[in-house]
């Protein structure tokens, strides 16, 4: 963070000069994801606006984006402001910097958009800002947010903000394999895709009883669905994927989980 050092005199009886420290509000503190006035090198939970560093466990990772709050061992692993020379993905075909984001329109079924980061993890939380500028194409098209974890493995899993040519409207957990083909882990319905800044976060866990809990929807209109996720032991690459929608991806957040 960048300080002014202003001299002061004090009345001391050896006569000695303190310096005092003093911020000067008017310097630049460099990205500010969440706006709320602490740089995002400085900041615990960069894309969560609460104007504080509280850290109760001293992990690293803020309480207000902590998975784990109280129980110290979590991590950073992808913080990205996707500013100008931040992106962090492997394969980001057809996608445009514009300003602070990555800028894509998907136009629907067969035409899906992805964003591809390899990346080894099992226990984590990954998080997506984005902003639907429209919906586009037709009612028989797929209108889609979703985030997946692949690996060699047969089965992979995803989760999805999405609109079908059903007319199925939901936030869901959903794997995928050549035998089952789609199987739903956990879903609840939504009023329907719109336009809007919105947020898709999952934590994945592995171990004796695998579990994602996802969270996705809009600013002020979030939600909330766990589901058991048996084949799930760990991935090498993250997607994220978008349909239907002129979107802009505003940061990714992933945070590993002990």
């Amino acid at each position: 963070m960048n300080r002014l050092v202003v001299a002061s005199l004090v009345a001391a009886g050896c006569g000695r000069i303190d310096f005092a420290e003093v911020l000067d509000a008017s310097a630049p503190i460099g990205h500010d994801e969440d706006g709320d006035g602490i740089g995002d090198a400085d900041d615990p939970c960069p894309h969560v606006a609460i104007g504080e560093r509280a850290d109760g466990d001293g992990d690293g990772v803020g309480d207000a984006c902590d998975p784990n709050p109280t129980t110290p061992g979590d991590s950073w692993t992808v913080f990205s402001p996707l500013t100008p020379g931040t992106n962090p993905f492997d394969d980001f075909t057809d996608w445009e910097q514009k300003d602070d984001a990555l800028h894509v329109v998907a136009l629907g079924s067969g035409n899906a958009k992805n964003l591809l980061q390899s990346l080894p993890l099992a226990n984590a939380r990954l998080e997506l800002g984005f902003e639907i500028r429209e919906v586009v194409g037709t009612t028989m098209d797929q209108h889609q947010v979703a985030g997946g974890l692949e690996s060699t493995d047969p089965i992979h899993y995803f989760v999805e903000l999405n609109e079908n040519d059903l007319g199925m409207r939901d936030v869901a957990i959903v794997s995928y394999d050549g035998t089952n083909g789609y199987v739903f882990h956990g879903n609840v319905p939504h009023g329907g895709m719109h336009a809007g800044r919105g947020i898709l976060r999952y934590d994945a866990r592995v171990g004796s009883s695998p579990t994602f809990d996802l969270s996705a929807g809009w600013i002020g209109e979030m939600y909330q669905v766990s589901g058991a996720t048996p084949g799930y032991a760990g991935a090498s690459q993250v997607r994220w994927t978008f349909n239907g929608l002129d979107v802009d991806v505003i940061y990714v957040a992933i945070i590993s989980m002990p």
